[in-house]
Order: C-alpha cells, then sequence, then structure tokens
C-alpha cells in the first residue's frame, strides 16, 4: 500500500509537471517589476472575462481542453491520498476535500506563475476548469474504485486483496 501510494505521488508530482511545461512554454519568463505591475493590471479576477469575445463552441474547447487536464490530477490525487483518514467518520469527504484544495491549488500556481511569460495570458478560468477536471477526476476514481469493492465482495475476497 505505501509503494502504491508513493507511485501516486510520484505520478501526480510528474502530471503537475507535464501540466507546468504545457501552460508555461516557451519558457520566456521576465521577472522585473514593470513587466509583472504590468500584467497585474491586465489581469482580471472575473470568471469567463477573457472568453467574452469567443463563440460559445471556442468556450466549449477551451472547457473541455483546461478541465481535461484536469482529470488525470485528480486520479493521481484520487491513489495518493486513499488511505488518508481510512476508518474514520467523514474520512471519504475530508480525502476529497484534500484532493480537491490541492487540485485547485496546483492550477493556482500555473496560473500565477503565467504572470512572468508575456506570451501567455493568465486567468482565473482555467483555474476553475482544471480544478473542476480534477473534481472530474476524483469521481472517476471513486466510481471505478466502488465498482471493484462491489466485484470484490461478489467474488467473496477482500477489497484490498483485490487491489
Amino acid at each position: 500500500a505505501v509503494g502504491r501510494r508513493a507511485m501516486a505521488a510520484v505520478a501526480w508530482l510528474a502530471w503537475t509537471g507535464v501540466l507546468a511545461f504545457y501552460h508555461w512554454k516557451p519558457f520566456a519568463f521576465d521577472f522585473t517589476p514593470a513587466h509583472v505591475r504590468e500584467r497585474m493590471q491586465q489581469m482580471s479576477l472575473l470568471p469567463l472575462r477573457q472568453y467574452q469575445f469567443e463563440t460559445g463552441a471556442q468556450l466549449l474547447a477551451q472547457a473541455m481542453l483546461k478541465g481535461g487536464l484536469g482529470i488525470p490530477l485528480g486520479l493521481c490525487l484520487a491513489a495518493a491520498t486513499a488511505d488518508a483518514w481510512r476508518g474514520t467518520p467523514h474520512g471519504e469527504t475530508l480525502r476529497g476535500t484534500l484532493a480537491l484544495a490541492i487540485g485547485a491549488l496546483v492550477f493556482g500556481v500555473i496560473e500565477a506563475g503565467q504572470l512572468f511569460v508575456p506570451q501567455r495570458v493568465p486567468d482565473v478560468t482555467d483555474v476553475l476548469w482544471g480544478t473542476f477536471g480534477t473534481a472530474a477526476g476524483l469521481l472517476i476514481a471513486a466510481a471505478v474504485g466502488r465498482d471493484a469493492t462491489t466485484a470484490a465482495n461478489r467474488a467473496g475476497v477482500s477489497p484490498i486483496d483485490a487491489a
């Protein structure tokens, strides 16, 4: 079980690296105070502001892409936190909340990093899309886990042994 959690944590960190690569390329960071100040003034904290002039199809495509990038993160976080608070009241809720908070933090840091990349546009909406994707990954992992437990119970095998 410890090995499985460690592998899940490595996968989570690796996927976070993929996300950073995707969102921060071409890695032409500009940390000058004038640039950062200008970027912060341009940034809107109003969701969907960046997409106001796009068509519905473009908005849907961005939502699917950015949300889809969160699904693997949710799957990895579900596996990495699987044993946290096991057997405690509301343990599943606590695990889900922790994993979702980590997902929101990952996407928040990635968007904040885009402040320093002139070719990128940081947007709070992308944090929301990524967090929704993370939630979808968590729900998928929970559904698969329930199916595995049900199948193991039908076979008369302990769910832990089945995994």
